[in-house]
């Protein structure tokens, strides 16, 4: 998932109406080197481990019933 995505599904799980706009990376004037494509795949870490990784949705699930009102967000 993208910073987008993430960022929309959890405004969507919040409630929020607010518009969210995709940007590039380059947009901003960050120090490091940023790959324009890049994802986290937990296949080879799972079967090392032998445990199965939620989806990223399910974590996001998680903060917001545990977290979201605490911090504010």
């Amino acid at each position: 998932a993208s910073r987008f995505d993430f960022a929309t599904y959890y405004a969507e799980k919040k409630g929020w109406k607010n518009t969210i706009i995709p940007v590039r990376a380059a947009s901003f004037n960050l120090p490091a080197k940023r790959p324009s494509y890049s994802c986290l795949n937990s296949q080879q870490i799972s079967a090392a481990l032998k445990i199965s990784i939620p989806h990223w949705k399910e974590a996001v699930d998680r903060f917001v019933t545990r977290f979201g009102d605490r911090f504010g967000l």
